[in-house]
């Protein structure tokens, strides 16, 4: 029941979803992962305080869970509670260091933080292979790389994140402002152009600028 509820969820269907998991807690309360799931249902109905007490109840019951404290974290960003998203993706990350979500938001949290020094410091110890398989994760830490006038490394890491994701016009406009910081202006230009390719609505990109 809990593997076909993750398919109704992913098909948009969360009260059918709901109900089975529910059904599934009836004959197994102690399943922490059917908790968690539920928590995901609940949350993405809107229903934060139920969801809430969900995920506080796997966490409970696997307090090892890398994957329940990043769903706890997205759900704390969802309440607008930013503190507590952090802490939850941090200890996600504690748990779990190559949980390439939860480290991606994490990274995102503090870099609107301006605290690109601190992102740069965790990503050091995240084995290249982790980064080179996410393009969310490499195109987050080559922003704050960018923003610390670290441009090769940024460069390199934006480039990881394009080859992953091609058609993302973002990451070509964020590579775009990276040579531009570093005055090399004909890539730069390429790579607005490239963006401009992708996503023929200029404020669109522009507005998606680091």
């Amino acid at each position: 029941m809990n593997n076909l509820a993750n398919i109704l969820e992913a098909k948009g269907r969360s009260e059918e979803a709901e109900v089975l998991l529910r059904k599934a807690l009836r004959s197994r309360p102690m399943f922490a992962v059917a908790w968690m799931n539920l928590g995901i249902t609940l949350m993405n109905q809107g229903r934060h305080e139920e969801a809430l007490k969900s995920f506080h109840r796997s966490i409970q019951l696997r307090p090892s869970s890398a994957d329940c404290l990043f769903n706890l974290g997205n759900l704390y960003q969802k309440m607008k509670r930013p503190n507590d998203a952090l802490e939850a993706w941090k200890n996600a990350t504690v748990l779990d260091p190559r949980h390439s979500k939860a480290l991606t938001n994490l990274f995102v949290a503090l870099d609107e933080r301006e605290e690109c020094d601190a992102v740069v410091e965790m990503a050091e110890k995240i084995p290249d292979t982790v980064v080179e398989q996410s393009a969310a994760l490499s195109f987050q830490i080559g922003v704050c790389l960018g923003k610390i006038a670290r441009f090769s490394e940024a460069e390199r890491r934006l480039k990881v994140a394009i080859q992953l994701n091609p058609h993302n016009a973002m990451y070509h406009a964020n590579l775009g402002v990276l040579y531009q910081r570093w005055t090399r202006y004909d890539l730069a230009e390429n790579s607005y152009l490239q963006a401009l390719m992708i996503d023929s609505e200029t404020s669109s990109v522009l507005n998606q600028f680091k």
